[in-house]
């Protein structure tokens, strides 16, 4: 009984320890200074231990400057260990700046 409590300790422990994220910024992104805005919200699929992509959700993007997010969320390394690293998915975010508001005053 023992064993198995620390088993499931452990395997807790290694999928919550995998959430990752990873941000990188493309073009003259900063967002630090601008106000941003989610673009997009999907997932990218990986077969192989993240070897061979089958979806990317950068490609069909056509903005210039954005930030992309990538996470590991607790579902998706569940799946990731589920399947020994088989089949594993992270979840992107592209944030883009937001539009400028109109300066237009009222007469």
């Amino acid at each position: 009984m023992k064993f198995k409590v620390i088993f499931v300790l452990l395997a807790f422990y290694f999928i919550a320890a995998s959430c990752i994220t990873q941000r990188v910024q493309t073009g003259d992104f900063d967002n630090s200074v601008l106000k941003t805005s989610l673009y997009k919200k999907e997932k990218d699929i990986y077969l192989f231990w993240d070897q061979v992509r089958l979806r990317s959700t950068e490609k069909y993007i056509d903005v210039k400057e954005y930030e992309l997010i990538k996470r590991r969320t607790f579902f998706d390394a569940v799946i990731f260990y589920g399947t020994a690293g088989i089949f594993s998915f992270y979840t992107i975010s592209i944030r883009i700046p937001k539009p400028e508001e109109s300066t237009v005053t009222p007469r």
